[in-house]
């Protein structure tokens, strides 16, 4: 299933409950990046999903893991945005057996430019302030979230996690893993 190189793969972990239990034993923290905090983020340790990626995508080296849990009402410092600082791809893992309804990846259009990715080497603050505010946005295209499914898209597409206020408590937080990765440019 593809949408505007949006690319979802599903069963993509031979076993997933083991990969899922690693996960959970990292220790979460918060992280302060760009003058933001960042809560419940981990450095990933575990290679299965960087693997299986590096197999996918050949061309793409993936230069940062990290394993994302959100409880109910943990406070992001952005709803919509992009990752384009962190790359030119990203891809995410869902590691939530049993993900809430409507949980996953959503992708949005600027409402007055018609803009689904950025177009800045570096986000800018007017930038920023745009993706605070709800109202400039539209839904173009959504990705359920599903235990062991992968979505991996541009790193510029503006997106957000589907759920604003994020759901669950301890392992049955919100898990996901990110990864970025790079286009290796031809010689």
């Amino acid at each position: 299933m593809t949408a505007h190189d949006i690319a979802v793969f599903d069963n993509v972990l031979v076993d997933p409950m083991v990969y899922r239990n690693e996960a959970l034993a990292h220790p979460f923290e918060t992280h302060l990046a760009g003058g933001e905090s960042w809560k419940g983020m981990a450095v990933c340790q575990s290679s299965g999903f960087v693997d299986w990626l590096t197999d996918t995508r050949p061309n793409v080296t993936f230069t940062l893991s990290l394993l994302r849990q959100s409880p109910k009402g943990q406070h992001e410092p952005n709803f919509v945005h992009t990752d384009g600082t962190m790359g030119d791809w990203t891809a995410i893992l869902y590691l939530s057996t049993d993900p809430e309804l409507n949980d996953g990846t959503c992708f949005w259009r600027h409402r007055n430019t018609g803009a689904v990715e950025s177009v800045l080497a570096d986000s800018t603050p007017s930038e920023q302030d745009a993706w605070r505010d709800s109202a400039q946005w539209e839904l173009w295209h959504r990705v359920e979230a599903q235990f062991n499914r992968a979505v991996i898209f541009p790193a510029r597409y503006f997106h957000s996690r589907a759920i604003y206020d994020n759901y669950g408590t301890g392992p049955s937080a919100r898990l996901v893993q990110v990864v970025f990765g790079t286009t290796e440019k031809a010689s």
